[in-house]
């Protein structure tokens, strides 16, 4: 029969200053990323009504012949 040995596991005390540590900076970047959230809320402002954005072609499937900027790149 083999012999049962008893291991000791020590929790050091240096996990639980190390979870502290840890919680303590997450609630400092939550707070932070909340002053950031509220300051890019302020910065949008309304959203513009019926305006199209000057990228709005750029969605449109564009044909075979449409060249860009207006240059011939159809190969020869």
């Amino acid at each position: 029969m083999t012999r049962k040995t008893k291991h000791l596991i020590r929790r050091s005390d240096d996990l639980e200053t190390i979870d502290s540590e840890l919680e303590t900076a997450m609630r400092t970047l939550d707070g932070t990323n909340q002053k950031v959230e509220g300051l890019l809320n302020s910065l949008e402002g309304p959203a513009p009504e019926a305006e199209e954005s000057p990228d709005a072609d750029l969605t449109a499937p564009a044909s075979p012949d449409e060249t860009a900027e207006g240059l011939d790149v159809s190969p020869a």
